[in-house]
C-alpha cells in the first residue's frame, strides 16, 4: 500500500473543517434571505445543503432535524421528487445514528417513491443504501441481491460511477464470503471504470 504523510493530515483536516464551516455560514445566510423573500423552495433546498454540512461534521441530530424541516417544506410545495430524496436522506442519517429499524423504513419509503416517479437513477442509489444497511445487519444474502439489483439499475441509466461503486462493494462482500475469484473480478471491473472516468480518489481506494 502507498505511504502516507501523517504530519500533513491535521492541516488537511483543519482545511476541510474550515471549508465546511464557510459553507455552513453561506447556507445559513442564504436560508435567511430565502425566508425573507418568501421563497419556500429555495429555503427547503438550502436546508438540505445545511443538513448535509452538519452530517459531514458528525452533528447527526442537527442534520436529522434540518432534513425533517426540508421534508415538510417540499411536501407542502408538492415537490414529490424532492420529498423522495428527503426521505432517503432521513434514512441515511438514521443509519449513521445506529437506528437501523428507522433507516430501513425510510429507505423503503424512498425507494417506493422513486419507483412511482420512474426515477431510475435515485432508485439505484436507494437500492444500494438498502444493501449497505442489510450488510450491516448481517443479512448478507439479501444484501447481495440488492447490490446486484443496484448494479443493473446503474447500468440501465448509464451511471458509470455508481456502477463502479457497486462493483467495489460487491468485491468486498464476495471477499467476506470467501469467494475470492469473484471478489477479484468485481474489484478489477470497478478499478477499470474508475480509471475510465478519471476518478483517481476512488481508484486509489480500490488499490489499497
Amino acid at each position: 500500500p502507498p505511504s502516507h504523510n501523517i504530519s500533513a493530515l491535521p492541516q488537511i483536516a483543519r482545511l476541510a473543517l474550515s471549508r465546511t464551516r464557510e459553507a455552513m455560514g453561506r447556507c445559513g445566510a442564504a436560508r435567511r434571505r430565502y425566508r425573507r423573500a418568501g421563497d419556500r423552495q429555495g429555503e427547503g433546498n438550502t436546508l438540505v445543503n445545511l443538513a448535509n454540512a452538519h452530517f459531514h461534521q458528525g452533528r447527526l441530530a442537527r442534520a436529522l432535524g434540518l432534513h425533517r424541516r426540508a421534508l415538510r417544506i417540499h411536501g407542502a410545495l408538492g415537490e414529490r421528487g424532492r420529498v423522495a430524496v428527503d426521505v432517503g436522506n432521513l434514512g441515511a442519517v438514521s443509519h449513521a445514528m445506529g437506528d437501523a429499524g428507522r433507516a430501513r423504513v425510510y429507505f423503503q419509503r424512498a425507494l417506493a417513491m422513486h419507483r412511482r416517479l420512474r426515477d431510475r437513477r435515485n432508485e439505484a442509489l436507494m437500492v444500494g443504501n438498502l444493501a449497505g444497511l442489510l450488510h450491516d445487519l448481517g443479512e448478507t444474502a439479501r444484501a447481495e441481491v440488492r447490490l446486484r439489483e443496484a448494479l443493473r439499475l446503474h447500468r440501465v441509466v448509464g451511471d458509470r460511477r455508481g456502477e463502479a461503486r457497486v462493483l467495489g462493494n460487491l468485491g468486498v462482500l464476495c471477499e467476506e464470503l470467501g469467494r475470492l475469484d469473484e471478489s477479484a473480478r468485481s474489484h478489477g471491473e470497478a478499478l477499470a471504470l474508475f480509471r475510465a472516468i478519471g476518478d483517481r480518489r476512488s481508484e486509489g481506494r480500490v488499490l489499497c
